[in-house]
């Protein structure tokens, strides 16, 4: 598949983001961010997260707990004209145990800024979320 050069863009800010984000950089990964961005983060019980403080205060918790997270990427893929969905898998180490699960994420885009973060179980539910289909 052909992609345009802003999907390509896309595909590219999001391979970063992931970069940053393994290098411990979230500071990194807010720099493409909207200061409005919303992280629907799984594990999360359906709450939201707003904002560049938003995120940095649910990692600082994340830590204060304890808990360690490792998430890595298999693919990306545009969706559409602004989203890009990641699979991949991400693994939660708290002081009770782990868990392991396959994840699908959906980034999405305004005016080149990341404005939306939504975590899914499958890749069917990430790609009917992306197209509005529900």
């Amino acid at each position: 598949m052909l992609l345009t050069v802003t999907e390509r863009d896309k595909v590219v800010a999001v391979r970063r983001l992931w970069d940053a984000f393994a290098e411990g950089g979230v500071d990194a990964v807010l720099e493409v961010c909207d200061p409005d961005v919303e992280w629907s983060l799984f594990g999360t019980d359906g709450q939201v997260v707003r904002g560049h403080d938003g995120l940095r205060n649910y990692m600082d918790e994340v830590a204060a707990h304890g808990d360690q997270i490792d998430a890595d990427a298999y693919t990306y893929d545009p969706v559409g004209d602004d989203a890009v969905m990641v699979s991949g898998h991400v693994r939660r180490r708290t002081p009770q145990g782990m868990t392991d699960t396959q994840l699908h994420w959906i980034y999405r885009f305004r005016d080149d800024r990341l404005v939306r973060f939504d975590a899914y179980q499958t890749r069917e539910e990430a790609l009917r979320a992306a197209r509005g289909d529900g």
